[in-house]
């Protein structure tokens, strides 16, 4: 009952600091790692990886064991990823980037290295997020996802798609058309107004998804604009349904 006190005069202490404290299992990445196990993956593209932020919170709070391949197009960034992914045989990376095309592009290099877009920053996205403003730019080679899945034989496995491409998603998924038919789930970053020029909405993306078989099964909030309270950004999960096992929609 103490060690109960305790934890809550820690907790009612960090909240006044703006920090909330909640168990990892209730957590919208809590709840992920759950996805994970209940969809058996055994194998997730990290596309957008920067220095493997998100891998490592797969190993290391997720206590996910299967397969990582992550895709870094910048160099300084993969050059960083590879040291972090060195000691981890089950953890692979590539130096590109992902699209509709396989060619070299020119890619927008944020302030803060994982805003860096092929795509122009929105106005709002500067004003709510200064520091993604662009610094300079980096000639990358692109892939398409069909290209890459072909080459890596990658049917026949579990797989977990996570893009978190600054707007780059729509472009992803067109270089994907054949390869998504195998997909098991996917991690998508939506935005619910223009961050990037030319980019899809989440309506746009729910849309899509739903017309190539999957289901909508978890939200985890992202970018919000700390001045009005209203929420920019969100990552989506789809899961593809088997269509002769209703019990997985259960």
């Amino acid at each position: 009952m103490r060690f109960k006190k305790i934890n809550h005069s820690i907790v009612t202490a960090l909240r006044k600091y703006g920090i909330v404290v909640t168990r990892l299992s209730s957590s919208p990445e809590g709840r992920l790692g759950c996805l994970l196990k209940t969809y058996n993956i055994e194998i997730v593209l990290d596309v957008g990886a920067n220095i493997g932020q998100y891998a490592k919170m797969l190993r290391q709070e997720l206590d996910y064991d299967g397969i990582i391949h992550s895709f870094e197009p910048m160099k300084s960034e993969y050059f960083e990823l590879q040291k972090t992914a060195r000691n981890d045989p089950k953890w692979k990376v590539d130096n590109c980037g992902l699209g509709d095309v396989d060619a070299e592009m020119v890619i927008n290099i944020a302030g803060n290295s994982a805003s860096s877009s092929l795509l122009a920053a929105s106005k709002r996205l500067l004003s709510v997020a200064p520091q993604v403003a662009y610094v300079g730019n980096e000639r990358v080679q692109i892939h398409k996802l069909d290209t890459i899945y072909n080459e890596q034989q990658l049917k026949g496995q579990r797989v977990f798609l996570k893009i978190d491409a600054q707007g780059y998603e729509s472009k992803i998924l067109r270089g994907a058309k054949q390869s998504l038919q195998y997909i098991d789930t996917l991690q998508l970053e939506m935005a619910l107004t223009p961050m990037y020029e030319d980019e899809l909405l989440f309506e746009d993306y729910f849309s899509m998804m739903h017309a190539n078989g999957y289901y909508f099964v978890h939200l985890m909030p992202g970018l919000w604009d700390t001045k009005t309270g209203e929420l920019l950004e969100v990552d989506g999960i789809f899961h593809r349904y088997s269509p002769n096992n209703e019990s997985e929609i259960n």
